[in-house]
């Protein structure tokens, strides 16, 4: 079964793909190690629209972070990180309920992700819904297996250790 962020994965990546090189503005970062080396990642929102985003359901907020190499354009996908998550809410208060991590090496889909029997922990320690935003930050760590696209199961032969923070301020899809 295809989980809502994964959904969220495809369409926001999906989207990114039509849209031109234009400026972008810096709305987070995520930073951390992949398979021990130190990595930065930038969050962007560009004018067409921001591929970091969350839905809001009242108790459950669903939100992709998609953390790109600094400098990258709305169509940039190799060596991208994205962290999404589905959230219950109490106040300002939110547990993850379910999230994946998926590395991205090709393309908009094939590198590495979480999945069974090693999903990732991640933790939200800021959560804040404004007018309109969402800020939050909190920690993800977890084994990555290779695969080639969301709904697969990954392959743990050729795995990498995660382990990043992550900082944002999004906003619902445009």
């Amino acid at each position: 079964m295809i989980s809502i962020p994964r959904l969220a994965i495809a369409a926001t990546l999906t989207v990114a793909t039509a849209l031109p090189a234009t400026a972008q503005e810096v709305v987070g970062h995520i930073t951390g190690q992949l398979d021990g080396e130190d990595r930065e990642w930038m969050v962007y929102s560009f004018p067409e629209g921001a591929q970091s985003d969350f839905s809001d359901f009242g108790m459950l907020v669903d939100l992709n972070i998609l953390g790109q190499p600094e400098g990258a354009g709305p169509v940039t996908t190799e060596n991208a990180l994205m962290l999404s998550m589905t959230l219950s809410v109490s106040g300002d208060t939110a547990k993850v309920e379910s999230a994946e991590a998926r590395y991205i090496t090709e393309g908009l889909f094939k590198g590495y992700a979480t999945g069974d029997p090693n999903p990732p922990l991640f933790e939200v320690t800021t959560f804040d819904k404004g007018d309109g935003t969402l800020s939050i930050a909190g920690t993800a760590t977890g084994t990555l297996g290779a695969t080639d696209r969301p709904g697969l199961d990954p392959d743990y032969s050729d795995a990498r250790e995660l382990s990043v923070t992550f900082e944002a301020e999004l906003t619902p899809p445009r």
